[in-house]
């Protein structure tokens, strides 16, 4: 943008008047880049130190031992801030690091030191029952009505090893927080109020300048729209939108959530709680969801003492409906991996409190990440830059650039056993690409492979009487509000079983279109023809009569409207003069099989984006 600017005003001529405004606009442009610049700089000297800190508390060393190193990295961290301040002292990246980076020395002073957790994946998945050893299904999931009103379901890891791992790193990682703060001793915690109180500082400037960030991205966006430049995709229903005043809210909450802790651990009985009260306020404000909040109550050192509100029923909560499954362990970030997220998150701390993935890396230290945002320079430098600031290491690269949209896609695998941060503290870097998000109005979404996902299979009761497995039986007949009783069962199956991605399969019932809003994201449904062409029921008949020469199947993302969500693959065969309506169904069945096994396996493997009801599939 520096350059463009600047070649416009030499394009007015030097000398003309109207050329000043490009050359200031210029300025300011060079100017946010060296600032960004050295924001990053400050934050990897920073994230040094905190790795220090981490290593240590592994290795089971003394605090004394390694302050020196991690306060020089941290005076280098404040060295780079500051001079980004110099240049712009409302740099609203900066003033976040600053305040950070106070809290850091706050804790520093405390002794507070707390190991990561580096539990053995393999051991934890060794614990797992054998999802296919006696013939059952290890997890079953949701239900779903067949053709004579019944519903019945089958569900199952995408591998045969599940996902409670996570719970089990969480919880490491809880104890090992809960460990080093029963050390602390009430005379250190005094002496880090100093610092607590100007990491405070800095938060409530953050959260000062964070409207008129708000107001000029609003403005940006407002201006690229006139100018008929794209915008990005519009937020799907129930789904939360994070801005810079809730990015800072969060920020300032997770100082006061950390320090009511320490005032808890060394017997500070009613500042604590008041402390605890102030930041569940800032949560709130923030728009933080309900059960985000409860997590971080319940992993609080003092929860035994808390009187914790109780989890609402997984039905359509006013404000909480979302557009990806509420499969999650509650434990999960405010934007868990899997979860596309709008330029930007609530989570800007190294170690955030609502906003925390703590769980633990497996052998296999590899992600994938997906973006899509309006296709202009400098994108894949910029997150190019990022992985590499953060030691990662791109291993695979897919892009997209749609000239119809003007919109960018990208799929993106790296290799994160080297990150400077630690692979246990991968919220860091998320955060870091939420803020990069906001720059380029981008939607983004972060998947990690040791995180295994799990199937949700809807099909008829007989076909799952006919394969012997475990299911759930959930029948459908013409009472009065059984249909919604049903779809909030298969919601409360979803929650239980942590369940990814539903597959519809012979599925023969149509959803509700509040339950598809909340889920079609992540529901796969066959379809026995070649969309648009025969959508509904009895294609192949409808084809038989209108006599055509190919059929085929498509597999789609479910969508309120039968049969036109998102088309994730297809696959067609030829007929003939000579095949019957049966010759039809048979030689279907076969594309039918294959065509959702690859949709599945895609979607699975983060390949497929979808921007207005089309889907860009990156395929393997």
């Amino acid at each position: 943008m520096g350059w463009a600017a600047v070649s416009k005003g030499l394009d007015a001529t030097v000398h003309d008047d109207a050329a000043v405004p490009l050359f200031d606009k210029a300025k300011d442009s060079f100017r946010d880049v060296a600032c960004t610049g050295l924001a990053s700089w400050g934050q990897t000297h920073q994230l040094l130190g905190q790795r220090m800190l981490e290593a240590a508390a592994r290795a089971g060393k003394d605090l004394e031992g390694v302050r020196s190193g991690v306060l020089s990295e941290f005076s280098e961290a404040e060295r780079r801030y500051r001079e980004a301040l110099g240049y712009n002292p409302d740099f609203f990246d900066a003033v976040c690091n600053m305040s950070q980076l106070e809290f850091e020395r706050c804790k520093l002073a405390a002794g507070l030191m707390a190991a990561p957790p580096t539990a053995a994946p393999e051991k934890a998945e060794q614990e797992q029952p054998n999802s296919g050893a006696d013939g059952e299904a290890a997890a079953a999931a949701a239900a779903a009505p067949s053709a004579d009103g019944a519903a019945a379901t089958a569900a199952a890891s995408s591998s045969s090893t599940t996902t409670a791992a996570e719970g089990t790193a969480a919880d490491a990682a809880n104890a090992a927080t809960r460990a080093a703060l029963s050390v602390l001793k009430a005379e250190a915690v005094a002496g880090a109020r100093g610092g607590f109180e100007k990491a405070l500082e800095w938060a409530e400037k953050a959260v000062a300048l964070a409207p008129a960030m708000d107001a000029r991205q609003k403005e940006a966006q407002a201006k690229a729209a006139e100018a008929g430049q794209p915008q990005a995709p519009p937020q799907q229903p129930g789904q939360q939108e994070y801005d810079f005043r809730s990015q800072a809210l969060v920020l300032k909450g997770n100082f006061i959530y950390e320090w009511s802790q320490m005032l808890a651990a060394v017997g500070h009985a009613e500042e604590w709680r008041s402390e605890l009260d102030r930041a569940v306020a800032l949560f709130r404000e923030a728009g933080c969801p309900e059960k985000d909040i409860r997590v971080a109550l319940r992993n609080h050192f003092k929860a035994d003492e808390l009187d914790i509100p109780a989890e609402e029923p997984a039905k359509e909560e006013e404000g909480e409906a979302t557009a990806t499954p509420a499969a999650k362990p509650e434990a999960a970030p405010v934007n868990a991996p899997g979860s596309l997220n709008n330029g930007g998150a609530p989570s800007t701390s190294a170690h955030p409190t609502v906003s925390v993935d703590a769980s633990s890396p497996s052998s296999s230290l590899t992600a994938n990440l997906l973006l899509q945002c309006p296709d202009q320079k400098g994108v894949i430098a910029a997150v190019s830059q990022l992985l590499y600031g953060f030691g990662c290491n791109i291993v695979a690269s897919d892009q997209f650039s749609d000239p119809s949209s003007s919109m960018f896609f990208q799929r993106i695998t790296f290799d994160f056993s080297d990150i400077v941060i630690g692979p246990g503290n991968t919220s860091v870097l998320e955060r870091a690409i939420a803020e990069l998000a906001l720059r380029y109005t981008m939607k983004w979404q972060i998947s990690y492979k040791d995180k295994i996902k799990r199937l949700a299979i809807l099909v008829s009761k007989q076909i799952a009487d006919t394969f012997g497995v475990r299911f759930h039986h959930l029948p459908l007949n013409k009472d009065p509000g059984i249909k919604e009783a049903q779809e909030t069962a298969i919601e409360d199956l979803l929650v239980s079983e942590r369940v990814d991605v539903m597959i519809l399969a012979r599925y023969m019932q149509i959803f509700s279109s509040a339950f598809c809003q909340r889920h079609w994201q992540h529901t796969i449904n066959i379809h026995h023809s070649f969309l648009p062409a025969f959508e509904g029921a009895r294609p192949y008949h409808r084809a038989h009569e209108r006599g055509v020469k190919i059929i085929g199947a498509t597999a789609h993302f479910a969508t309120a409207e039968l049969d036109a969500g998102p088309i994730i693959d297809q696959a067609v065969t030829r007929i003939t003069h000579r095949d019957s309506v049966e010759d039809m169904i048979r030689k279907g069945r076969d594309l039918e099989r294959m065509v959702l096994a690859r949709a599945v396996r895609w979607h699975l493997d983060d390949r497929v984006l979808v921007y207005n009801n089309k889907t860009v599939v990156f395929e393997d």
